[in-house]
């Protein structure tokens, strides 16, 4: 949407922060069978996780846009 905002209406966002690179927020964690995953793990690296606990989530998980989305999508948005 924000792409869209700045191609099509000529909309300023400045100023805009990339937060990708943050470690904290791209982890991802098991300790004691809880599963911990930060906001900025993709949809891609989330799946590897989960799919070993949870195979029945592999399916759902295709529905998730395509595999772009996938591999730059994070569970936080």
């Amino acid at each position: 949407d924000v792409g869209l905002w700045v191609t099509k209406h000529m909309r300023d966002i400045s100023p805009a922060i990339f937060i990708g690179n943050l470690d904290g927020l791209c982890t991802i964690s098991e300790e004691n069978g809880i599963i911990s995953i930060g906001a900025g793990v993709t949809y891609t690296d989330a799946f590897a996780t989960l799919a070993k606990r949870i195979p029945a989530l592999g399916p759902l998980f295709d529905r998730i846009g395509g595999e772009q989305v996938r591999n730059m999508g994070t569970i936080g948005g």
